[in-house]
């Protein structure tokens, strides 16, 4: 472009920019059209050209980007809105699709983002708690409220896995601990139901109140079975505990 050409486009810049909005306005159907079939046609060249100069120049748009944002957030915000609202299920399915995709890739760059802005995370949530405070306890009633059979459908069946998961790992306990039989290893009494973990060498009750959380046979299994341990029946265990002078008098007790 000339000296001149230049100085006549500075001078009549803003006339330039009308005529070319009315002749895109006039064209519009044409000109999307034409391309949508260009970019059809040479999309991947397209996309490694953008890829190419995104990566070059990418601290600048990051900077434009983030700056612009901040000068329109409003309007950014309502701009998105309204395009979710409008295309809410096909954004959804994106949304997904794209997450599958780059699910480590996500993960990793949340938590890096977590760890470097953990306090300012916090701070957010403590102050947006506090300053909408009946919003999320009418929410969280309206949802309990909203899926209560199905919570409740859901409790029961993870109360009944946690009964199975229990029944489990205490048979496997009592197998162990009976010489590798679940039977009593006195008598030979083989009822689940009465059969329990017996300190060879007392003090069951303190040692159980001596743990802080969980189940007993649950610390036995993460201790890898330590010694000191036996499986007994019920009738056995009462029987030691009357050779051992262990059973309470309750009128000692009063």
């Amino acid at each position: 472009m000339t000296t001149y050409a230049k100085q006549y486009y500075q001078a009549h810049k803003g006339e330039f920019a009308t005529k070319r909005k009315v002749h895109y306005q006039l064209r519009k159907e044409e000109e999307l059209a034409t391309m949508k079939i260009y970019y059809q046609n040479h999309r991947d060249d397209i996309l490694a050209h953008t890829k190419l100069y995104y990566q070059a120049n990418k601290g600048d748009r990051q900077s434009y980007a983030r700056k612009y944002y901040l000068d329109h957030k409003e309007e950014e915000r309502m701009k998105r809105r309204l395009y979710y609202s409008l295309h809410k299920n096909e954004s959804k399915i994106n949304n997904r699709q794209y997450h599958l995709a780059h699910k480590e890739e996500i993960s990793t760059q949340g938590k890096q983002y977590y760890q470097t802005h953990k306090e300012d995370i916090k701070e957010k949530g403590k102050l947006y708690r506090q300053n909408h405070k009946e919003e999320i306890r009418a929410k969280k009633k309206a949802y309990y409220l909203a899926h209560l059979a199905e919570n409740r459908q859901r409790n029961l069946i993870y109360r009944e896995s946690r009964r199975l998961d229990l029944k489990q790992l205490k048979i496997k306990v009592l197998t162990h601990y009976g010489n590798g039989n679940l039977v009593c290893v006195k008598c030979g009494y083989s009822d689940l139901r009465a059969l329990s973990i017996d300190h060879i060498n007392g003090g069951g009750t303190e040692h159980r109140q001596n743990l802080h959380r969980g189940n007993f046979y649950h610390w036995l299994d993460e201790q890898n079975y330590p010694n000191g341990y036996q499986t007994l029946c019920m009738n056995c265990q009462f029987v030691k505990r009357s050779f051992n002078n262990e059973l309470i008098n309750p009128r000692e007790v009063k």
